[in-house]
């Protein structure tokens, strides 16, 4: 049995419809972020943390951003464009959430991804 690591360099996709206003069934396309997408996302994050004294994270100043810039940078439009984030920002909060949860899961951002590491 041999120990050698091997990964796939095609990022991981999930295909997707949403129903818009008028109940037209719209496909999109969630994609896992490139190495350069997820430091320009943990940038965000980190723009966003309070801390405190001893500089021990405490929580964050703002959410403006966090999980609208990680949809809008793994959402693809069928023509393959990013959705904006002002186009993500009119979609119901049910949906922004399940949205965030799956693009984070998608890219090893998520909990388990951080406990997994940790082990």
């Amino acid at each position: 049995m041999s120990d050698a690591l091997v990964f796939s360099l095609k990022r991981a996709e999930r295909l997707l419809t949403l129903e818009d206003a008028n109940g037209v069934n719209v496909n999109y396309t969630l994609r896992e972020l490139s190495g350069d997408e997820r430091v320009k996302y943990m940038n965000i994050m980190a723009k966003n943390v309070r801390t405190d004294a001893s500089g021990k994270p405490v929580g964050l100043r703002t959410f403006d951003g966090i999980e609208t810039e990680l949809i809008s940078m793994s959402l693809f439009s069928a023509d393959g464009k990013n959705v904006p984030p002002a186009e993500i920002l009119k979609y119901p909060s049910r949906v922004q959430v399940a949205l965030f949860k799956a693009a984070q899961q998608l890219s090893g951002l998520d909990e388990k991804a951080e406990e997994t590491a940790k082990n």
